[in-house]
């Protein structure tokens, strides 16, 4: 290990991961001052080992949406969610959401927006498939349906305003299910510490 590399989009909306970062050192910290800034600041952090070599598997990145200098409110990422066949064909998903774990408290949160694969593998994310306004609920529900495919992958997203302005959670986890009542049904697992 040699260091780390610290990239930033200094404001811009996607981060190119082979540009010259802003800092390259052992330090594990990154320290930036803001005073009028705008947008939405992406950072991404990577390794290094004594021959130079970046590692490549890392492509996940931090958001932090700034307005005038000062950081912005950021919805939380939903937790737990689950995708499930239906009757009819249909998929059902569901999550929870905590508005205590909102950047800078509640009231981030404006939709739910769902991203689909289609069945293809490979999750669309020019436009959301379904988008879910964010009520005053901790456990919103979206119900689709979807015959066409054998297996569906899908990707949740909640975002600060209307599609498609504002921020989004970055989460890209993706569960998925067979919109097929005649197939098994995983079983629920629970663990516990005792």
């Amino acid at each position: 290990m040699a260091g780390y590399r610290v990239r930033s989009s200094k404001g811009q909306a996607t981060l190119d991961l082979r540009s010259a970062p802003v800092q390259d050192s052992l330090d594990t910290t990154y320290d930036q001052t803001f005073t009028h800034e705008t947008g939405t600041y992406l950072f991404s952090v990577r390794a290094v080992d004594l021959d130079g070599n970046e590692e490549a598997n890392i492509s996940q990145v931090v958001a932090i949406p700034f307005e005038n200098g000062t950081a912005a409110a950021l919805p939380a990422e939903p937790l737990l969610v689950e995708a499930r066949a239906i009757s009819g064909g249909r998929i059902e998903l569901e999550w929870l959401y905590d508005l205590a774990l909102e950047y800078l408290g509640p009231g981030a949160a404006h939709e739910a927006r769902i991203y689909w694969d289609g069945g293809a593998g490979v999750i669309d994310w020019s436009a959301p498939h379904v988008m879910v306004a964010m009520v005053i609920l901790l456990k919103p529900r979206a119900t689709r349906g979807s015959r066409s495919c054998l297996r569906t992958r899908f990707v949740l997203r909640i975002a600060t305003d209307a599609f498609p302005a504002r921020i989004e959670t970055q989460n890209s986890e993706a569960c998925s299910t067979i919109p097929d009542t005649t197939a098994a049904q995983s079983p629920r697992l629970f663990a516990q510490i005792i």
